[in-house]
């Protein structure tokens, strides 16, 4: 069975999730406290790298969500998510590429400092968050513009791209951005977070989340 490494505060690792639950993929979750040393061996085992998520199926182990999606839809032959068709492909990895280093980026960055980082006690960058409110909402305006007439990011169905940036999108309400001026994005929202995978997906980690803030 696949052993998947995470941390429920990580939209990474969230990615992942989602993959798996969407592929229906058997998997035990091991939750790492990246501030503890034992977890930290632990997980270096997996992903030299040190960061999660990480997976390790039947030995074979791999860090770095993209590439964990990738391999997975390729391992499991779910070419509707992941197209073999070159120009297909190509055009899920721009989107799925753009969503996560630009747009994802910035709403990673307000949700972290807004509020992930006073719930466990850390100081927030307010620097960061001016130039991350500065940048994400003229993207997101631009993002809506390029996803008009599409029910998913890349096309007619769900792929990749949609799976990456979903997470992200979940955390709306920790950057405190709202979609209600992007009709596009907030329709495509819609339709991919009320997916029955993406629920299992928020129902685990809420749960999660609330053990690891009661320091359980």
């Amino acid at each position: 069975m696949l052993k998947f490494y995470a941390t429920p505060v990580s939209p990474f690792a969230a990615k992942v999730h989602f993959m798996l639950e969407e592929v229906s993929i058997p998997f035990t979750y091991h939750g790492i406290n990246l501030r503890d040393d034992k977890a930290r061996h632990e997980l270096s085992a997996v992903n030299p790298f040190g960061k999660v998520p990480a997976i390790d199926l039947n030995g074979f182990k791999i860090g770095e969500s993209s590439a964990i999606l990738r391999y997975l839809a390729a391992r499991f032959e779910r070419y509707d998510l992941y197209p073999v068709n070159l120009e297909d492909r190509a055009q899920v990895d721009a989107v799925h590429e753009f969503a996560q280093n630009h747009l994802g980026r910035h709403l990673l960055a307000l949700g972290w400092n807004l509020h992930w980082a006073p719930k466990f006690g850390m100081p927030s960058d307010l620097k960061t968050v001016d130039e991350a409110r500065a940048l994400v909402l003229p993207m997101l305006e631009r993002f809506d513009r390029a996803i008009a007439g599409r029910a998913y990011l890349a096309g007619a169905q769900l792929t990749l791209a949609d799976i990456g940036l979903a997470p992200f999108i979940a955390w709306q309400k920790y950057a405190q951005v709202s979609l209600r001026d992007y009709p596009n994005l907030q329709g495509w929202s819609d339709r991919v977070l009320a997916r029955p995978s993406w629920k299992r997906v928020a129902t685990d980690l809420e749960k999660r989340l609330s053990l690891l803030l009661a320091g359980k």
